[in-house]
């Protein structure tokens, strides 16, 4: 009940925002889509399961100004320890913003989300989601090519993980 909550609150957070009717237009400005890629190492609390792997990214909103965009986030780090043929997927769902030092690129920004984290397994197992957060700063090379550096961490001993990706931002 609590996930559905709070999805919700965060659903009815982005449709608040004004944003202009422009998209894709070459304006950070208006709407806002973001695919990624990339790896990522997990940390456990305990130090023992610590593991690489395949990180995706995934960033839909729309920004209030050329410099700050606001959106829903969902970045999953899919990994599986040795000898197991489990895949597990690391992930958070989550409200964020992102805030660039220039207008236009290329330009430096900082970016973090507040949300609901957990681990889901190939087996259909899935832990108790808690509450997480992310951190992350990055560089617009050129129009609509970043990369980022993110640090995701969640309250319900999910550990740890620091993520590399590259995306293509449309706007």
């Amino acid at each position: 009940m609590k996930t559905r909550t709070l999805l919700l609150a965060m659903a009815l957070f982005m449709m608040m925002i004004p944003l202009t009717a422009s998209a894709f237009d070459g304006e950070r400005k208006g709407f806002m889509l973001n695919l990624g890629a990339g790896f990522g190492q997990t940390f456990s609390s305990s130090g023992s399961y610590n593991t690489t792997g395949f990180v995706t990214d995934f960033k839909i909103g729309g920004g209030p100004s050329n410099k700050v965009q606001v959106y829903y986030t969902n970045r999953v780090l899919w990994y599986s320890y040795d000898f197991t043929t489990t895949t597990f997927a690391k992930g958070m769902s989550a409200a964020g913003v992102s805030y660039f030092l220039k207008p236009q690129s290329p330009s430096l920004f900082f970016s973090g989300a507040l949300g609901l984290a957990a681990i889901n397994t190939s087996s259909g197992r899935s832990s108790d989601p808690g509450f997480g957060f992310t951190l992350g700063v990055g560089f617009e090379l050129a129009s609509h090519f970043i990369w980022e550096i993110t640090f995701m961490s969640a309250s319900n001993n999910l550990g740890s993980n620091l993520m590399f990706s590259i995306s293509w931002l449309a706007y």
